[in-house]
């Protein structure tokens, strides 16, 4: 090898490697302080849509207390149990059609005697029916509960309010109120702040432990997904079943249902059981690393480049000189 490429090499390394390695750092911390903005606006999204699910979770329960401590209601439920009197139930099926008549999201409110016998309903076919085996109406009897979803025949997502109706705390009979869920799905509808590829979602636990899907992201655009997609427990690294373990954090090694890798930070409301998992894709985060790694890239190769014909520049200079 002549001593002019030796030279060259030394020049080439000594010209280029401060600038790789510059440019390797910066690329590496541009990368960790987008990583962390990312992060901490999930973070914030996050908090934010725990806090307005939760609301609505406390609306509904205090729309049912307040539907279930009407005392006349009580009284003539009490009464109907105890005389089987048409006139009675016409009375509480009046006070059920005006509630449904005042709030135009209840689909469907039905009084139901302990034994699990709907024994007033705006839907007058459910009359005399029992319901007894339920998922709804043995939540109810125990205790408030607001967070039992179903669909309808139309295939429209719904909410059970129900809960126990007592006269001098004594039980005398369950209400069920099957509400629209509207306002629930306009949260998770609203993608402000999640760029191009975020979404957020909600879901809660089945009986054998696995998520139920309850508002899918934007990108599942199955509209049979609602109630019906399960994410299976044993996919540990999936935002949604870190938040439905409990885990509310950020988390930046993970990816969603459809094996893309995201940033993600979740949320849990345990009263409801409702998880919520908010994500960005990587690859929209990084965007301008990326961006910014082939800048750099294309400055290296232009800089080798224009070192190349520097030295060749000198080379030829000095050979004229020796001549």
């Amino acid at each position: 090898m002549k001593p002019s490429i030796h030279v060259f090499w030394v020049f080439l390394v000594c010209i280029l490697g401060p600038l790789i390695v510059l440019s390797l750092l910066f690329f590496v911390r541009m990368n960790s302080v987008l990583t962390r903005q990312a992060l901490t606006h999930l973070d914030t999204l996050a908090s934010i849509q725990k806090s307005r699910a939760y609301t609505l979770y406390q609306t509904h329960l205090k729309d049912l207390e307040s539907f279930s401590s009407r005392r006349q209601l009580r009284v003539l439920t009490n009464e109907y149990l105890s005389s089987k009197s048409k006139q009675t139930q016409e009375q509480i099926l009046k006070i059920l059609l005006d509630a449904k008549l005042a709030t135009p999201e209840y689909r469907t409110i039905s009084v139901i005697s302990l034994e699990g016998e709907v024994i007033a309903s705006t839907e007058r076919e459910r009359i005399g029916t029992s319901v007894a085996d339920a998922d709804f109406f043995q939540k109810g009897k125990l205790k408030e509960n607001v967070t039992t979803f179903f669909k309808n025949t139309q295939n429209d997502v719904l909410l059970y309010l129900t809960g126990p109706l007592q006269l001098d705390s004594k039980p005398v009979g369950v209400i069920a109120i099957e509400t629209d869920t509207t306002d629930l799905f306009s949260l998770f509808r609203d993608h402000t702040g999640l760029g191009m590829t975020g979404e957020w979602g909600l879901t809660q636990h089945t009986k054998d432990g696995d998520g139920l899907i309850v508002v899918p992201g934007r990108f599942d655009t199955d509209p049979s997904s609602p109630l019906k997609s399960i994410i299976s427990k044993e996919k540990t690294k999936a935002p949604t079943v870190r938040a439905l373990a409990g885990q509310e954090g950020i988390f930046a090694d993970t990816v969603d249902y459809r094996g893309t890798p995201v940033l993600a930070a979740t949320r849990y409301i345990p009263e409801a059981d409702w998880a919520i998992g908010v994500k960005i894709a990587k690859s929209e985060a990084f965007g301008i690393s990326r961006d910014l790694g082939s800048f750099l890239a294309l400055l290296v190769v232009i800089f080798a480049a224009l070192s190349i014909l520097f030295y060749l520049y000198i080379v030829r200079q000095l050979r004229i000189i020796k001549t």
